[in-house]
């Protein structure tokens, strides 16, 4: 058996950042990224071919009928002033993060400010561009070390990386709590969260010998990795893999297995059902 076993498809954001592409693909002849658009190799290079686009090097000399697009996941304020004036910039950031930037407490003197994320993330570098206030806490480091060598003021403010897991969400929260008043929370992104949830009902007692779990996406997304990471902590003796089709399985190794598919938010439904339809096949 082969199943998948939460929402799939791609999230809002990405299917906007999808729509900018392509639009802008139509109106203009050269079409830049400065970075990936989403975190899904095998979908960026469709894309990219569909629009005629590619990346942006360093001595390209751009025109006002050239389009750069900036990144679903935010950008910084240096990739921003590169451009501006220069050709048609066109700002594919999700509206989740966005909201953001317009809903954040902005800087007062006695508050603390925190943001919780991946170090070198373009999600995390774009924010911490735009609000340099706050105080970065690595969500890939020990984060009870790096909070305890925090000197707090009475007052917080807790922003975190819309992908991070939400244990460490939960676990930043609850410290800030304890040791602070915390004027404004933000939490991590729900489609993202909800997937997450709805893989972990499913395979938490599932029996390690007679089942295995796939997250269809690319190892590159953070999305992909976190929701493979809370699969793995609910089932710490359940095998699993992030692949984004067949070929980068061992198909020998699930024979005779069941097989639980969890989607990413950067994926569309056709690789989803894609990759079903393959390992149905296969084993």
């Amino acid at each position: 058996m082969v199943k998948i076993i939460t929402d799939y498809g791609f999230c809002f954001g990405v299917n906007q950042a999808i729509e900018k592409l392509i639009e802008t693909g139509k109106m203009h002849s050269r079409v830049y990224l400065t970075h990936p658009l989403i975190h899904n190799v095998m979908e960026n290079e469709r894309l990219m071919n569909l629009a005629h686009a590619s990346f942006f090097e360093k001595g390209l000399t751009l025109s006002s009928n050239d389009a750069v697009i900036l990144s679903a996941h935010g950008h910084t304020l240096e990739q921003e002033n590169q451009f501006k004036g220069l050709c048609h910039l066109v700002d594919a950031t999700c509206p989740l993060i966005l909201q953001r930037y317009l809903k954040v407490h902005q800087y007062e003197e006695g508050i603390s400010y925190i943001y919780l994320g991946k170090k070198n993330h373009q999600e995390t570098l774009g924010f911490l561009s735009h609000f340099p206030y706050f105080t970065l806490v690595d969500s890939t480091l020990d984060l009870k070390k790096q909070l305890e060598a925090l000197s707090l003021e009475e007052k917080c403010v807790f922003i975190p990386q819309t992908t991070v897991s939400k244990d460490s969400w939960n676990l930043v929260k609850t410290y800030l709590e304890e040791h602070t008043h915390l004027l404004q929370v933000m939490d991590i992104c729900p489609l993202y969260e909800k997937r997450s949830k709805q893989a972990i009902k499913v395979i938490q007692n599932l029996d390690p010998e007679k089942n295995y779990f796939i997250v269809c996406g690319d190892k590159t997304s953070s999305n992909a990795k976190e929701i493979y990471h809370a699969m793995s902590l609910s089932n710490p003796r359940l095998k699993g893999t992030i692949a984004l089709d067949s070929s980068m399985l061992n198909l020998n190794e699930l024979k005779g297995k069941d097989i639980y598919i969890a989607s990413a938010t950067s994926v569309n439904k056709d690789t989803v059902e894609k990759l079903k339809q393959d390992l149905e096949l296969a084993i």
